[in-house]
């Protein structure tokens, strides 16, 4: 009996240590599965960031290529302005040379400044004006909630008065 007792706890111990390969293989499986879902999912990022570079690559191309427009636009317009400077010191100096011209051009500037002060004092008069309308409208304003207020009272004063009157006829 000794035996078979021996052999009973071999088997055991030999099932019990199957168990445990058993859920080694089973984790190592289960983590075989996460890393496979793993990699998938690294590899979709990776093409998404593939997808990414690409567009970046071509946005940058064409970056470069507005860059360069601009870039000879600007010469372009730095030409022109040099050709736009050139003219007007041509037209200022043509001015100079036209003291009527100038002559009239301080005579309707002393006019308009000249209009534009009876203007403001115009403007100030209106303002002065405005102001006491408001100050006026303030106050009737104040007098009329006053008013209202007073009426209000005087209503539910009558009102009052009519209910005892009603109760004491009663």
């Amino acid at each position: 009996m000794g035996i078979r007792v021996e052999q009973d706890l071999e088997i055991k111990s030999m099932e019990d240590q199957k168990k445990r390969e058993q859920d080694k293989i089973n984790a190592q499986s289960k983590k075989k599965e996460e890393l496979k879902t793993l990699y998938k999912k690294v590899e979709k990022v990776a093409g998404i960031l593939e997808n990414h570079i690409k567009e970046f690559e071509t946005e940058k191309a064409s970056t470069y290529k507005t860059f360069e427009e601009y870039k000879s636009e600007n010469v372009q317009q730095n030409k022109i302005k040099e050709n736009l400077d050139d003219e007007n010191a041509l037209f200022i100096s043509q001015i100079a040379k036209k003291e009527i011209i100038h002559s009239d051009i301080k005579d309707k500037i002393s006019k308009k400044k000249a209009e534009i002060l009876d203007a403001e004092k115009r403007v100030a008069e209106l303002q002065q004006e405005e102001n006491k309308w408001l100050e006026e409208i303030k106050l009737l304003s104040t007098i009329r909630e006053k008013m209202a207020r007073t009426a209000s009272q005087a209503m539910s004063q009558a009102r009052e008065t009519r209910e005892e009157l009603k109760v004491a006829c009663v």
